[in-house]
């Protein structure tokens, strides 16, 4: 498509519009080559039971589109900030397989072209496929509808929507991604043993783990996101303002984190049961649903020409009430499919991890109000609040017994440590 872009981009929009939007896919040309190749990695490291390095690549893609965003858009001279943009693209590409290469050796895996249609499996891998690539086009969808209404908007408004979207991708990629990646071939095979108790109690655990990481990613990037976005950012041509501008669209998107885990998370139980279109159908309604809250939200909120408190923020909350809501109808509809999944252990690690979380936002309070303009140093003040945070949460984590506060640290340790042990 890229290399055919002139032909379905609009002249009228402007040559000079034309040649940037023409330009820059064709930049990007190489990125779906380069994701293909890490993707069939991921798939192959993930059935040897192998998902540190897969659940690093995800972030590490969003490291090279930040990158693109703060540094290639800044210092490329004589060239519009976009091309700095498709460059981060390819870098994240680049990045997402180059750190999954290691793990071949581990395995004694070698990749080699099979040119055979007859394939064992090959018809049914394509229709499940199909809805998954759907799937996954209705996210890019709802981020080009938002990006096509905060175009009219004041001048950096797209700028921040991006660079907030991509941050919140980012903490979603260390929450649940890597979560969900691991979780998929532990409920296949309880699918094909036909134990769907343990398929049930496998699935309640993943999701109260995403749920005790989600809810305080939550409180952390709404009431931290200015002093996050300004450490990384702040630079350049980037301002004060710009970071303001992002920190507020990234507090509304950040508020439907836990949606977003969820759904890293019940989608693929249904890809277990070889369901890949109910998790279509109902994003392809909430894709609609975002769109008409997101006509209505950029109405009330929002200030219209002020870049540190615009109205594309309006875009940012109705993206976070939709997918809670989505969320929410995959666990209804996942219920109804397997005759429950334990909700009142779900419910019971939801409320206890909203207590931490609401106790370690009174602290964050506590340390502004102490503080005030004391500290303006972004690195010191993301410092002290996180470590009173992770001291106040992880404690009232501990004293309200949730599993998750001792059981994350050491499933992370072992992991870590199981790792260094398969390199060396």
């Amino acid at each position: 498509a890229p290399l055919y872009a002139p032909l379905y981009v609009p002249a009228a929009s402007g040559p000079g519009v034309q040649a940037l939007t023409v330009r820059q896919p064709q930049i990007m040309l190489v990125t779906p080559f380069i994701f293909s190749i890490s993707g069939l990695l991921m798939g192959i490291l993930n059935a040897h039971q192998r998902f540190t390095l897969p659940a690093i690549a995800i972030g590490m893609n969003n490291v090279g589109l930040i990158i693109g965003a703060v540094v290639f858009a800044q210092i490329l001279p004589d060239a519009p900030n976009i091309y700095g943009l498709a460059m981060g693209a390819v870098l994240g590409a680049l990045l997402h397989l180059s750190v999954q290469l290691p793990g071949l050796r581990t395995i004694q895996a070698r990749l080699y072209p099979l040119l055979r249609w007859q394939t064992e499996g090959l018809r049914e891998v394509i229709l499940l496929m199909g809805p998954r690539v759907l799937g996954l086009a209705l996210v890019q969808i709802n981020f080009l509808v938002n990006i096509r209404l905060a175009l009219p908007m004041v001048q950096g408004s797209v700028t921040a929507l991006t660079i907030a979207w991509t941050l919140m991708f980012f903490a979603l990629g260390v929450i649940a991604q890597s979560v969900g990646t691991a979780l998929f071939p532990t409920l296949s095979a309880l699918v094909a043993e036909g134990n769907l108790d343990g398929f049930r109690d496998r699935l309640a655990s993943a999701m109260r783990s995403v749920l005790f990481l989600g809810v305080p990613a939550t409180v952390v990037l709404v009431m931290l996101s200015e002093p996050l976005v300004a450490l990384i950012a702040e630079r350049g041509a980037w301002t004060s303002e710009s970071s303001a501008a992002t920190a507020w669209a990234l507090a509304f998107f950040s508020l439907g984190i836990a949606g977003h885990a969820l759904l890293e998370v019940l989608a693929r139980a249904f890809y277990a049961l070889a369901d890949t279109w109910t998790p279509v159908i109902v994003g392809s309604v909430a894709m609609i649903a975002n769109i008409v809250l997101s006509l209505v939200f950029i109405r009330y909120i929002g200030e219209p020409g002020n870049l540190a408190r615009g109205p594309f923020a309006g875009l940012a909350l109705a993206n976070a009430v939709t997918t809670l809501v989505e969320a929410g109808v995959l666990w209804w509809l996942m219920r109804r499919r397997v005759g429950g999944i334990n909700d009142a252990r779900i419910a019971s690690g939801l409320w206890r991890t909203a207590a931490a979380a609401g106790l370690m936002g009174l602290a964050f309070l506590g340390i502004r109000y102490t503080l005030g303009e004391a500290v303006n140093i972004p690195l010191l003040t993301l410092a002290i609040n996180g470590a009173v945070g992770a001291l106040v949460f992880f404690g009232m984590a501990i004293a309200l017994r949730l599993d998750e506060a001792t059981a994350i640290p050491k499933l992370v340790l072992r992991r870590v440590r199981r790792q260094h042990e398969i390199e060396n």
